[in-house]
């Protein structure tokens, strides 16, 4: 396999010394829902060579130790941003703690940028002010998982292209059911499956329900056609009634559409990832998408805006749009 694989390896062509990474990250609250973390360290590899930091251990002895053996520090922050007080404190108690390692440590620090700008769109700009001087002055180097990404946030930050570098959202690993099977194995656990037929041609949106992810305008334009079913499934963010109840009175009028606004185990959703026939997206801004690559992985249909990395994403079972139409579900 080429180096390029693996993080660590990347990580490594960069800062040629390095021999760890340390993660700043609450990885123990999110490893039973993000598997993007997993896949991308590759812990089964690498097992010594990345070490995961929860906050409370920010100030382990670790690293320090790790230094006056003449080791480089090399430091991995991936999500940053302001979403409430608390936040504001621990993020700028960060990045004074960041500020010393540099300072006595000569750490080297990476930032994964996931996103353009925070989704919740709380505390703009201030999340732009700190995350811009955050990429500047603290991040040494700047992680993106695609071209559009890197171009996107240089003109975003105004930052020097030299300080990106990129390395692809790793691939998911999902098993692969018949749409019968996975139509009737949900059958049994959701009450709003049971309807459910294999000759219906089934369309899913899935993930946290969020209005950065267009849902209400998919709603609006999706064909009023027989054989045609929409399934929205997911739960909630924080502070977000307001969003559910207009897409609850948009499906009113809507009978074709079904909404199941509840968390959904891990197993399930693959089993609808499994069941349907084309996967949407109508991102209303997206830099890279977790979800994307989760549906490219089942070989799906996908419809997708023509938006950040998903620009790249190239294949008989992609369709792009740039404005959204009822044509979409329809004509393909």
């Amino acid at each position: 396999m080429g180096k390029k694989k693996y993080f660590y390896l990347k990580v490594q062509e960069i800062i040629p010394k390095c021999n760890k990474i340390f993660v700043l990250h609450n990885f123990k609250k999110v490893e039973l829902s993000n598997e993007y973390l997993r896949l991308l360290y590759n812990f089964s590899n690498y097992s010594n060579a990345i070490r995961v930091m929860e906050k409370s251990e920010f100030n382990t002895l670790d690293i320090i130790h790790h230094f006056i053996q003449g080791n480089p520090v090399v430091l991995h922050q991936h999500w940053f941003e302001i979403t409430n007080f608390r936040s504001l404190v621990y993020n700028i108690f960060l990045i004074f703690c960041l500020g010393i390692a540099k300072l006595f440590l000569h750490a080297k620090i990476i930032w994964t940028i996931h996103n353009k700008n925070p989704h919740h769109h709380s505390f703009s700009k201030l999340n732009y002010i700190i995350r811009k001087n955050f990429a500047k002055f603290i991040a040494d180097y700047l992680h993106v998982h695609c071209y559009e990404a890197k171009n996107i946030m240089k003109t975003y930050f105004k930052i020097k292209e030299k300080k990106f570098f990129i390395f692809p959202h790793p691939k998911y690993n999902v098993t692969i059911f018949s749409k019968i099977d996975s139509i009737n194995e949900l059958k049994g656990k959701y009450l709003f499956c049971k309807d459910l037929d294999v000759n219906n041609e089934i369309f899913l949106i899935f993930g946290l329900i969020d209005e950065y992810k267009g849902i209400l305008e998919i709603i609006e334009i999706f064909p009023d056609e027989q054989g045609k079913v929409l399934l929205i499934i997911g739960g909630n963010r924080k502070n977000n009634k307001n969003y559910i109840s207009k897409i609850n009175e948009k499906l009113r009028l809507k009978k074709n559409i079904l909404f199941y606004n509840n968390f959904i185990p891990t197993s399930d959703l693959m089993m609808f990832l499994n069941l349907s026939d084309k996967v949407v997206f109508n991102f209303k801004e997206i830099l890279t998408s977790g979800s994307v690559e989760l549906a490219l992985s089942f070989e799906k249909k996908i419809i997708i805006p023509n938006k950040g990395c998903l620009k790249d994403i190239t294949g008989p079972n992609i369709k792009k749009f740039d404005k959204l139409t009822t044509d979409l579900f329809i004509t393909w």
